[in-house]
């Protein structure tokens, strides 16, 4: 027997079987997206099993222990993911020597014994685990995890100068917000000592995750509403075209140096979201090549600062 409070965690895990096997058809090009995703799928499945078991009054001990395992894979396969978009081409030799060790303990002290998860019990609509005497230990690499998570998007987007390096951090930010959110909320709870059964609210925000992301890695759809968003590429440029037209119109400067003004700004956009890559630069603005090299030596702009490594 499964009861409405089910329903959520159904629903959830019908979506995100229809995203995998979208982002599958859609050539989703990330190893870790593509795991992160099956780790999610999995701990949705643990919840679904877990109403099945308060259905039929079992203890459900097991699958609260699969349930925090698969949790530590989301976590792992989360950084990897989160660091391949805000440090693209750098190395993960520190994510594999610290990341790694980390996940593997948690998985096995989850599994093989009590000190994370000593127990479970039922709350009335669900099961929730009954804390070991290291739970801390899970709590507190979790929220390592989510500042981790944060930090690396929002550095990556601030230090990258390349346009589509910013819109994949963009997304995945808003994607990771609400698992963030949610899993602050169970943790801060269950360490108040609150009994908390993450079933009905950790499903509808991972299945959000995955809508999000794999709408971003088929199609920008966010790109058209970028100016209207903080730090990013568009707002920058529509708030500095405002300024020089603002100056122009107070008569601060002449209108050859506006114009000049925003040509710069024009090119550097363009070099920005292009990554420096002159043909591409040239068709979006309808402009040989030959106008694209002039136009960055008339405003002394190095190529070299904008294109990938």
């Amino acid at each position: 027997m499964i009861t409405l409070y089910a329903l959520p965690v159904v629903l959830a895990l019908v979506v995100k079987l229809t995203l995998l096997m979208f982002a599958h058809r859609a050539g989703t090009k990330s190893e870790y997206l593509f795991g992160l995703i099956i780790a999610y799928v999995a701990l949705n499945a643990a919840e679904l099993m877990l109403f099945i078991e308060v259905g039929q009054d079992i203890s459900g001990i097991a699958i609260v222990r699969s349930y925090y395992i698969a949790a530590a894979v989301a976590a792992t396969y989360g950084c990897y993911y989160v660091y391949e978009i805000g440090r693209p081409n750098k190395s993960k030799r520190l994510l594999n020597v610290i990341v790694l060790p980390l996940a593997v303990m948690l998985i096995g002290l989850s599994f093989f014994t009590n000190v994370i998860v000593s127990g479970a019990e039922s709350i009335g609509y669900g099961i929730t685990a009954i804390k070991g005497s290291a739970y801390w230990v899970f709590s507190v690499l979790m929220f390592v995890v989510f500042a981790f998570i944060a930090y690396t998007l929002i550095s990556g987007y601030k230090d990258t100068k390349h346009h589509a390096v910013q819109v994949k951090c963009t997304y995945a930010l808003l994607a990771f917000s609400p698992i963030i959110l949610a899993g602050v909320g169970v943790l801060a709870g269950m360490a108040l000592g609150y009994k908390i059964n993450a079933m009905a609210i950790l499903p509808i925000a991972t299945t959000a995750f995955i809508f999000i992301i794999v709408l971003s890695e088929k199609k920008h759809g966010l790109t058209d509403i970028r100016r209207f968003i903080p730090l990013s590429l568009e707002s920058k440029l529509t708030t500095r075209i405002q300024n020089i037209t603002g100056a122009y119109a107070q008569e601060a400067i002449s209108h050859k140096e506006m114009l000049a003004e925003v040509e710069k700004l024009a090119v550097l956009y363009k070099l920005q979201k292009k990554g420096g890559n002159v043909s591409h630069i040239s068709d979006s603005m309808g402009e040989p090549r030959s106008t694209v090299y002039w136009l960055c030596k008339r405003y002394n702009i190095d190529l070299k600062d904008f294109r990938s490594t």
